[in-house]
């Protein structure tokens, strides 16, 4: 009988979850088993790089996308010169928690 741990597939994954905003990726991948040649640790070393540069890929599309929906949103409100991005701002603090002032 051949080992489950060395045929299953196992799953590069990454929830996003912001503003009621929800988002899955997955990536499969070949689960090792318990004691790998080192030709096949290579490989799937290599095979899991590849789908994390695709998943961060991915990521990033979905979240300009997201913040161009904002931004469109909050153009679009009526509040007018007050809801203007500043988009230097925007750059500098990309990707970080930032109070408002």
């Amino acid at each position: 009988m051949e080992d489950e741990s060395q045929t299953q597939d196992s799953m590069l994954r990454a929830d996003y979850s912001a503003f009621g905003a929800t988002k899955d990726f997955q990536y499969p991948q070949v689960a090792l088993g318990d004691q790998p040649a080192p030709k096949e640790t290579t490989a799937y070393i290599a095979s899991l790089r590849n789908s994390l540069l695709e998943m961060q890929n991915e990521i990033n599309a979905y979240l300009t996308e997201k913040m161009e929906e904002d931004k469109a949103a909050a153009a679009t409100n009526g509040n007018g010169a007050a809801d203007k991005v500043d988009e230097q701002k925007e750059e500098e603090n990309y990707g970080e928690e930032v109070e408002d002032e």
